[in-house]
C-alpha cells in the first residue's frame, strides 16, 4: 500500500478505500457497508457497471462509470475480435 492509499474501517464494520483522498479501488468495491452492500468507485465517481473483458485466454475486470460506457467498450472489443478473425482468414 502506498502512502497515498488508505483503508478506513468504521466501528460498525463498514470499510472505505481511498487513493489520493478520493474513494477509489480497482480490485474490489471501494465501499463495503456493514449490511453487506457494496459500492464501486473510481477516482471519486461511483461506477455503475463492471465489464469483464476476455483477451488472450484471460479474464480482466474493467470498472466503468456508466452502462453506456460499458456498451461502447463491449462493441469496441467485439470489433477488435472480428478484425483479428478476418486477419487470420487472409
Amino acid at each position: 500500500m502506498t502512502s497515498s492509499t488508505m483503508t478506513i474501517e468504521h466501528a460498525d464494520g463498514s470499510k472505505e478505500w481511498y487513493q489520493k483522498g478520493q474513494l477509489h479501488r480497482l480490485d474490489g468495491p471501494a465501499v463495503e457497508h456493514a449490511d453487506g452492500t457494496k459500492e464501486w468507485w473510481i477516482e471519486n465517481q461511483r461506477s455503475t457497471a463492471i465489464l469483464f473483458v476476455h483477451q488472450n485466454g484471460s479474464k480482466e475486470k474493467q470498472y466503468v462509470k456508466t452502462y453506456a460506457q460499458a456498451y461502447e467498450m463491449m462493441c469496441e472489443n467485439l470489433r477488435n475480435e472480428i478484425c483479428s478473425w478476418c486477419e487470420e482468414l487472409k
